[in-house]
């Protein structure tokens, strides 16, 4: 009986043109039973999944591959726009020291006394208006209220706002 179902079992011949078909039986006997099995569809279609599956993981891997280059390169390009930007802030700065000195260089106070007086009508102050103050290094001076001037001064202040008044008219 065994060699019945053997060859019974047979789908092809090795060597032969016939093609595989999708089905496969196998067969059991127990205690004078016949059982016969056939694949399902489904185990058929199993290794088309798991390609299907393994297409899938490789093409979101290379998508975060991409994703990360193009993350890292925009890092790179950033760290060397900054570099740059502080090349071009430190000649800046550079220029500015040099153009600082050339201007404090270059002024003369003989001049700055002369079109005051001359041209914007100033005066020297007067022994009596000059108060000197002894300044600490790194001390520093915080106002919390308005300061007002001395009667002296008040009566200076009205004057000559009186005498530009009566100019004007």
């Amino acid at each position: 009986m065994r060699n019945e179902n053997r060859r019974s079992n047979q789908m092809y011949i090795v060597g032969s043109n016939a093609t595989k078909l999708n089905t496969y039986t196998e067969s059991h006997t127990t205690n004078e039973e016949h059982v016969v099995r056939k694949v399902s569809p489904r185990q058929v279609r199993r290794p088309y999944k798991y390609k299907m599956k393994l297409v899938c993981l490789l093409a979101v891997t290379m998508v975060m591959c991409i994703v990360m280059v193009k993350s890292q390169l925009t890092v790179t390009a950033i760290s060397e726009d900054i570099a740059d930007l502080q090349n071009d802030l430190n000649s800046y700065i550079k220029k500015n020291s040099l153009i600082t000195e050339n201007i404090s260089n270059n002024v003369k106070l003989e001049t700055v006394y002369e079109i005051a007086t001359t041209r914007l009508g100033m005066v020297m102050p007067n022994q009596n208006q000059i108060s000197k103050i002894s300044v600490k290094k790194g001390s520093y001076t915080q106002q919390f209220a308005d300061i007002e001037a001395p009667a002296q001064e008040q009566e200076a202040v009205s004057n000559i706002l009186g005498f530009i008044l009566s100019n004007q008219r």
